[in-house]
């Protein structure tokens, strides 16, 4: 099975434009409706949230970017990166018996 002809995976890096707890929840909840994120972390560093995205295609991307992401007033801007390929995909933890 070819995993490159269901799509395409994406890493974006959202930047907010100002903080606060309920803005934070309301972003919490639209990422948590939306389809195509399939991961979403609310992060420390230079940016504040970081997605994983599926999408069909690049232009169904577009399309949900532009409604999503461009269209929310607390957005201030956001990268994305493609995903090539998958080099290595584990989702096992170690848990100390301290």
């Amino acid at each position: 099975m070819n995993i490159e002809s269901f799509g395409v995976l994406l890493i974006i890096s959202v930047f907010l434009n100002e903080e606060t707890p309920d803005i934070y929840n309301e972003l919490d909840a639209t990422f948590a409706q939306q389809n195509l994120v399939k991961q979403s972390y609310h992060v420390s560093g230079e940016s504040d949230y970081v997605l994983i995205v599926h999408a069909p295609s690049m232009s169904a991307y577009e399309e949900w970017a532009r409604s999503i992401l461009m269209s929310n007033r607390y957005i201030n801007r956001f990268n994305t990166t493609v995903v090539y390929s998958r080099r290595k995909f584990d989702t096992s933890i170690s848990i100390s018996s301290e």
